[in-house]
């Protein structure tokens, strides 16, 4: 998700991966949004104003009302931002790279209203002074996209980053390194929308236009590669998103240390496809070392701490660490919903997150209340056909049926099919895995004809349509199709269905 790249990721243990796309595009957002303040920086500082602009606000700090490093930060911004129009009223040029660098400076703090505002008025200052169409006002453009991605407001967001690309496009080089980000960006965008496919190609058209500029490789070309990981991680490419994001790794730990917020991420997410993998102690140890790292590195109420103590959270919950989990979970959804705001995707997932460790102690009457509540924020933020809402029904479902429902829960699980098959393909596992707990359902109604459709289209889309399904959702369409074929007293073909079972095992145990 994941910003700068900071991005977490965050997945149910029966393959919920929505968070991860979630944190992992905030992540990828903060990240991409990280790059941009610093090449503004870095612009604005080769003017001498600039300089003698910073070095006034410096002096004016007085030590003993600057109580710590976030306070002192937001004592320089402010101080920046009552300077702007005395010091830089005649130099717009130069005051739209600042209210630029200010504003991602906020949005680095999790203030994203004031993010909103200075971006606002870098965007009014850039088109004053160069008109409607010019480079920095496509940067302010990126930048106003960037805080509404963060905000939850997708719509917009897209709009703002299509229309800053387009103007790249048209103003810059064919080739200029600040496409990137962009890119990056948009890629963040389409990845949480559900339109994998398109974020990937975006992804690695960054990657190639990167490695032009960084043929050895770099930490930006390392960023986006990373970024693809998290997607191919989402999609249920464990062994491709492993793959890059020890190809980041390496490159991170030799250019930037042992210590670093993109280390983390990386550290955070490879604990995420070990946890995908059912290998929940190495990824509780590595998700360990990421939360440390993340709360010494950014403090104990930064966005990415929250998305950290959510996957630790679900890592225990794997080994059976229901209370210490649910602790995690609850200071995580507190620290977002005051950063996020209490409608936001990423607080949805930690809400449904909840749902499950509830779910999973039988506590079904608060695991409703927790998945409806989740259910709703989504269709509010995503719309109707987003694919987070067929997690969500299928959670629905399950809790139906554990509750006695079996009815109810045909119909929503009809519902959570049509979500994923329009979203995922027919082909895909979470179509496959809904198929097959729609006709479990139906099987266990006696609706025999129904059931058996539905089980051996999802089985056989499960072992033969979708390569990247893990082996626990083939062993759990086993399952179904033995109880099933034994519920109908079919003792040849479950004997069959327990072998092909016994021998997936075997393999995965060798």
């Amino acid at each position: 998700l994941v910003r700068r790249l900071r991005f977490g990721v965050g997945v149910d243990a029966v393959g919920v991966l929505a968070l991860l796309v979630f944190a992992t595009t905030m992540s990828i957002l903060w990240q991409g949004q990280r790059r941009e303040r610093l090449r503004a920086e870095a612009a604005a500082l080769r003017s001498e104003r600039m300089t003698e602009f910073l070095e006034g606000i410096l002096t004016s700090v007085r030590p003993d009302e600057t109580l710590g490093e976030e306070v002192t930060v937001r004592y320089l911004l402010e101080a920046a931002e009552e300077r702007l129009e005395t010091e830089l009223g005649d130099e717009p040029a130069m005051r739209g790279r600042v209210q630029e660098t200010l504003g991602y400076t906020y949005q680095e703090l999790g203030h994203y209203e004031d993010a909103m505002r200075l971006a606002d008025g870098s965007l009014a200052t850039r088109r004053a002074h160069f008109g409607e169409t010019h480079a920095d006002v496509a940067s302010a453009l990126r930048m106003k996209g960037g805080v509404f991605h963060f905000q939850g407001e997708m719509d917009s967001a897209a709009v703002y980053l299509r229309a800053a690309l387009d103007m790249q496009r048209a103003t810059l080089p064919e080739n200029d390194r600040r496409l990137s980000g962009t890119l990056n960006s948009l890629a963040a965008l389409t990845q949480e929308q559900g339109h994998y496919e398109e974020a990937a190609a975006v992804y690695e058209e960054a990657i190639a236009l990167d490695e032009l500029h960084f043929p050895d490789g770099s930490v930006e070309t390392a960023e986006t590669v990373a970024n693809l990981g998290t997607l191919l991680h989402s999609t249920g490419d464990l062994e491709g998103g492993i793959a890059r994001y020890k190809q980041a790794l390496a490159v991170f730990e030799r250019e930037l240390g042992d210590r670093h917020p993109n280390i983390a991420t990386l550290l955070n997410n490879l604990a995420e496809a070990l946890r995908s993998q059912g290998d929940y102690d190495e990824s509780v140890r590595y998700h360990g070392q990421a939360l440390e790292m993340y709360r010494a590195l950014l403090g104990g109420e930064h966005p990415n701490v929250a998305i950290s103590l959510n996957n630790l959270a679900m890592a225990e919950q794997g080994l059976g660490d229901y209370e210490s989990a649910a602790v995690r979970v609850a200071e995580a959804t507190e620290i977002l919903r005051g950063v996020l705001g209490p409608e936001h995707p990423t607080v949805a997932q930690l809400i449904h997150n909840t749902g499950n460790l509830h779910h999973k102690q039988k506590d079904y009457a608060e695991a409703g209340r927790y998945y409806e509540q989740a259910l709703a924020i989504r269709r509010e933020a995503l719309g109707d056909d987003h694919p987070s809402l067929g997690e969500s029904l299928g959670a629905i479902a399950r809790l139906r049926e554990d509750e006695g429902t079996p009815d109810e829960a045909v119909r929503v699980y009809r519902e959570a099919l049509g979500i994923h098959a329009a979203a995922y393909g027919d082909h895909d596992r979470r179509t496959a895995r809904t198929h097959g707990e729609l006709g479990a359902c139906l099987s266990r109604l006696g609706r025999t004809e129904e059931a058996e459709r539905e089980l051996v289209r999802g089985h056989d889309l499960m072992l033969h349509a979708d390569t990247n399904a893990p082996d626990g959702w083939k062993r759990a369409s086993f399952r179904r199709m033995i109880e099933h074929c034994e519920r109908i007293a079919d003792a040849d073909r479950a004997a069959v269905y327990q072998a092909a079972l016994d021998a997936l095992s075997e393999s995965a145990d060798s």
